[in-house]
This record gives C-alpha cells, structure tokens and sequence, in this order.
C-alpha cells in the first residue's frame, strides 16, 4: 500500500488531507467503510468527544447513511439486480465433497437422470473424490450460476439479499442489552408463511445514532421521507 493512501479492495478511493473520497462501493462490504473510517466530523464539533480514541486515528470518510422506513432500518441504495446471489454463492461454495454429492444427485433427478448424465460424465465411482465433483461443477456451470431463487433463501439469506440486510449487520453490531435499550428488535416471518426478515426500530432515532458513535460505526439512520 502506497504511502497517503488507505484503499479497501471493493473500493475506488482517494485520500485528501486523511480524508477518504469514495467514489465507488459495493453495497454487501460496507461494513468495511463504518469500521475502517471516522467521521468527517469526529475530530471537531459537537459529538467529537463520542468517538473512541483508537477510532479517531482512522482515515476519515463521510458517513454511511440508511433509512428508517415503516419501521425497519434499510438500505436505500440497496441494488438487487447487481447483489442478488447466485445458486453457487447461496447454497454451493461452503459444502462438503459428499454434501456437493448429495447437491448434484438431487439436481440431476430433478432434471433428468443419471443415465443421461453418465453419457456426458461417466458413472461416478461408489466412493466420490474431489476431482469428481470438480468435473460436475465444470459441467453443472451454467446451473450453478445462475441467479437463485428466493424460495431457497433461508430467513437470514433473505435479509442478507434485501435492503433490510443494513439493520441485520448493525444489530450484529451491537450487544444484545445494548439494542434492546435502544429498540432495536429482530423480526422474523411478519405473516405466517413469511421468509421476511428485517430489524424493526421503535426508540428514539437521535439516540440510536450517538450510540453507534460511541461504539466507533461511521453511519448514521435517517427517517424517510
């Protein structure tokens, strides 16, 4: 890292005066950006005293702002289209040789069966290897990256892959006593048969801010319009 420069991977940045200039951001990293910065104002001004000390010798950088909107705390720049996951990135990349087994066999009876396949592959062995699911996910590409359904989206994927995954990380953030203080809850299944997960606020939203100061997150929630 050049000297006078502070950059995240997901960032195109530039430093002024210790002052980071974002230019640009990928919405599911920015966690990085409240953790890694201060606030342009932390250093002067009337919450100034708030921010830890080991916080202030940050690079500074505007804050990140989310919404209060019906109750929940959003993200209002959330953009599905370039966040929504994929089939590997939701339910593949984590698995294990013989659960990658059991994701391919049930996606196989799915579509067809495995005679059909074994034409293409050959018959897989009784005892599968590494190299063997390798050769299935180079020939399930196509299927595994393709956009995943949200029926598939457990309650924490579906907040995750919403605007409402900004309330999820900052209640994450935040000691359970601590949130409960300040009114932050987490809502589960609004109506029966709901994947819907969010975090819904009822305190006081001045309050709420200086608090995640004082904790050292560069973010700060507005009630929307």
């Amino acid at each position: 890292m050049q000297d006078g420069l502070f950059c995240f991977p997901v960032l195109m940045c530039s430093k002024i005066k210790n002052t980071i200039m974002i230019k640009e951001i990928d919405r599911r990293n920015f966690i990085k950006i409240i953790f890694g910065t201060v606030s342009t104002g932390a250093l002067s001004g009337p919450i100034s005293d708030l921010w830890p000390t080991k916080a202030k010798k940050r690079p500074e950088a505007e804050p990140f702002v989310f919404h209060l909107e019906n109750g929940y705390i959003v993200d209002p720049d959330f953009d599905y289209e370039a966040n929504w996951p994929t089939v590997r990135e939701n339910r593949y990349n984590n698995l294990s040789t013989k659960e990658a087994l059991e994701f391919f066999s049930d996606l196989i009876e799915a579509k067809d069966s495995w005679d059909h396949y074994e034409k293409e592959i050959g018959k897989p062995s009784e005892k599968w290897s590494e190299e063997e699911v390798t050769i299935l996910e180079d020939y399930f590409k196509d299927e595994l990256d393709e956009k995943e359904d949200p029926e598939n989206f457990s309650f924490q994927a579906s907040a995750e892959n919403s605007e409402y995954s900004a309330g999820i990380q900052v209640l994450e953030r935040l000691e359970g006593k601590a949130a409960k203080e300040l009114g932050l809850y987490l809502v589960e299944g609004d109506h029966p048969g709901s994947s819907f997960c969010g975090v819904a606020f009822d305190g006081d939203l001045e309050g709420l801010n200086l608090e995640l100061v004082r904790r050292g997150l560069n973010l700060s929630i507005e009630q929307s319009a």
